[in-house]
């Protein structure tokens, strides 16, 4: 599969402030049709899709299907609530190791193979080898207000800037935030999570 590409806002922007565009644009996932827009492909393992489709569902039959929501309303909402954590103040460099430890293990997830290799004759020797799982991907083609896009470029730029061996996309950002989501559902934080989510979806201003 050919890598995810990496987007180019903050580049686009700084041409823009030398021309600058007329009107205002809207904030995430807004429906204002004078919204600035962006296309974002978000890669997913199939197991972590489904686990977060089956999570819509319970919240929707808990809700009396009195909302309208789907896998990408979730995305939208974990995406807003990062963009809040950073807003308030977050640990960049704690973020950097936590970032890149997560990418590690979950979007180029490995594991250890043992087998006897023969080193001479009548000799075997036991040694481990580290090669990549294989993982059935599902790829969400998904639209967001560009505001809310280059936000998330720009605290990534600056992450790497803080430290140069940190290297992030923003599509590669918010598939670990999915996939940490539900590696919480399957460690049992069903409850909390469904009530962190009905918050958001109580609150009129958050998209």
């Amino acid at each position: 599969m050919k890598p995810l590409r990496k987007l180019n806002l903050i580049s686009d922007r700084l041409q823009e402030i030398a021309s600058p565009p007329k009107g205002i644009f809207a904030t995430l996932f807004g429906s204002s049709r004078h919204r600035a827009k962006v296309d974002i492909r978000v890669r997913l393992p199939q197991y972590e899709y489904l686990r977060a489709e089956m999570f819509v569902e319970d919240l929707l039959d808990l809700c009396d299907d009195e909302v309208s929501l789907g896998v990408d309303d979730l995305i939208a909402i974990l995406y807003k609530d990062f963009l809040d954590t950073i807003a308030r103040g977050a640990n960049q460099k704690e973020l950097v190791f936590k970032l890149l430890d997560k990418r590690d293990k979950y979007l180029k997830p490995s594991e250890v193979i043992k087998e006897f290799v023969n080193i001479s004759q009548n000799h075997l020797h036991l040694t481990e080898k580290v090669i990549p799982k294989k993982i059935k991907w599902v790829v969400m083609q998904l639209e967001f207000s560009r505001k809310a896009a280059l936000r998330g470029e720009v605290f990534l730029m600056d992450l790497s800037q803080l430290d140069p061996k940190f290297q992030l996309t923003l599509e590669e950002l918010i598939s670990i935030l999915v996939i940490d989501f539900v590696t919480q559902l399957k460690a049992g934080n069903d409850a909390k999570l469904i009530q962190s989510i009905i918050d958001n979806l109580q609150d009129e201003n958050s998209f």
